[in-house]
């Protein structure tokens, strides 16, 4: 059973990141070559993309009457019409329109797909698990990529005359909503159901703060580093897709090596090692102004990605179980339910999103592109220090014994 529901789960990966491959190498080109928006513009609409994120705590607790499969493909729908519905924009209100649907059904399907995630890995290998997930989730990045170098390609050489960026999105759409069919399927027991309490603890407040940092740093290379590429050296959308072929297929092998060196050494160096690299290569964006400088470093960046699978298996670790049902038993064995926590995370993370894009382009347009990178950074030296304070689970953590004073 184990083993039918993680294929289940990992085909439901598979059909999101296939979408979200096609969006993350077309947007840029997207926005200037199709709807010619300006700098300004781009902020404003990175920015209300991201609100969702920001109340996804929220909407996980009123998701909370779904089981974890249900909750999982009813996102999967609205991802759907949200991708689709690219194909149909006709300027910026329709753009923000569509953008927020399927952010909406993005990040309220991460929390719920990543504590399914968890709750199906072997135990002591839930860095391993996680890794060989989330390589699935490149893999399907991967496979989207190739489908839109292709097309991009045959654009360049006039074999097709149509802008392609519509048609990829309503491809990218038509397979999420394969996806959403197969997370019905997955076993009701798959994952914690969730209280509707919101779930907010101060024992998880290093986590919080990481994943605040950490939307610092990604929202600010997630709008300006593709940005500097398409608006200042007019990278065409090949180039951009053979970058990110480049990078998904490392990571997509990478994955499950990064999460057993977790399983193995624990997260703190591998969240040093990760935050270190950010920490050049936004330097390096600040420093460099050639383009095959710039290719590189996009490409270290995105390479880093997969280390944060520490940031995720370090919430499973430090997850406080709840009090046994008996008040007689002070024994704890229960742990605090994760799709929760992962809200409250991805919460903390968004807080950001929705500000520093709107920041890093006026910066960009009244000062100068490279400073919001020099900002970034700061940030990654921030990330880097606040690192060194992940410990190992403690006694009461793991439900070995009772937390002190209960």
């Amino acid at each position: 059973m184990r083993n039918r529901n993680t294929f289940l789960i990992a085909l439901g990966i598979l059909a999101l990141n296939f979408a979200l491959g096609i969006h993350m190498c077309t947007w840029m080109n997207f926005l200037k070559e199709d709807l010619h928006l300006p700098v300004a513009w781009v902020g404003l609409v990175e920015s209300l993309r991201e609100v969702p994120g920001m109340f996804s705590v929220l909407l996980v607790a009123v998701m909370a009457v779904f089981v974890h499969r249900t909750a999982a493909g009813l996102c999967l729908i609205v991802f759907t019409i949200g991708m689709a519905g690219y194909f149909e924009v006709t300027g910026v209100a329709s753009l923000v329109l569509v953008s927020m649907v399927w952010s909406l059904g993005f990040h309220v399907w991460a929390p719920f797909s990543g504590a399914m995630v968890l709750d199906t890995a072997p135990p002591g290998r839930v860095g391993e698990h996680v890794g060989r997930m989330q390589s699935v989730g490149y893999a399907a990045m991967f496979a989207g990529l190739v489908v839109v170098f292709g097309l991009g390609k045959l654009w360049q050489m006039q074999i097709i005359h149509v802008h392609i960026y519509r048609w990829a999105y309503l491809l990218g759409g038509t397979v999420a909503l394969g996806g959403a069919a197969v997370s019905f399927a997955i076993s009701r027991n798959i994952g914690k159901t969730p209280t509707r309490r919101l779930l907010w603890k101060r024992e998880y407040r290093l986590y919080y703060l990481l994943s605040f940092l950490e939307g610092c740093r990604k929202q600010i290379f997630l709008t300006l580093a593709v940005l500097v590429l398409v608006k200042i050296h007019n990278t065409p959308v090949h180039h951009i897709a053979a970058m990110m072929i480049l990078y998904n297929f490392a990571n997509w092998f990478g994955s499950p090596w990064v999460g057993r060196a977790i399983d193995r050494f624990g997260q703190r160096p591998i969240m040093t090692i990760n935050y270190a690299g950010v920490t050049l290569v936004f330097l390096g964006y600040s420093l460099f102004g050639q383009w095959p400088v710039l290719y590189v470093l996009y490409c270290m960046d995105n390479l880093f990605n997969v280390f944060n699978i520490a940031l995720t298996t370090y919430l499973q670790r430090i997850a406080l179980p709840e009090r046994a049902l008996n008040p007689k038993n002070p024994v704890f064995r229960v742990q605090t339910p994760i799709a929760p926590s992962l809200a409250m995370g991805m919460t903390a993370n968004h807080l950001a999103s929705v500000i520093v894009p709107l920041v890093a382009c006026y910066v960009w347009e009244h000062v100068d592109y490279r400073i919001p990178f020099v900002f970034g950074s700061l940030i990654g030296v921030c990330l880097l220090i606040s690192a060194q304070w992940v410990g190992e689970p403690t006694a009461y953590a793991t439900g070995e014994r009772p937390a002190p004073g209960k």
